[in-house]
């Protein structure tokens, strides 16, 4: 993933969290979520959260499809 398209903010607290930019690039959406949620105390439900999310949008997509 490019730094740049990364939201400053969250860019920022995963970098708080002792990642180089170098590692960041590597990493997946889910796993920099899960990073910039631990940094700001919500640990163990990266996870949890993500899928959540992800259902979410889908079912957004899924609604406006059907109009």
């Amino acid at each position: 993933m490019k730094i740049e398209n990364i939201r400053e903010d969250v860019l920022e607290d995963v970098r708080k969290r002792g990642f180089p930019d170098k590692q960041i690039e590597r990493m997946d959406a889910a796993r920099i979520f899960d990073e910039y949620l631990s940094w700001n105390g919500i640990i163990g439900y990266g996870d949890a959260l993500w899928n959540i999310v992800l259902d979410l949008h889908e079912a957004e997509v899924a609604e406006d499809q059907e109009e």
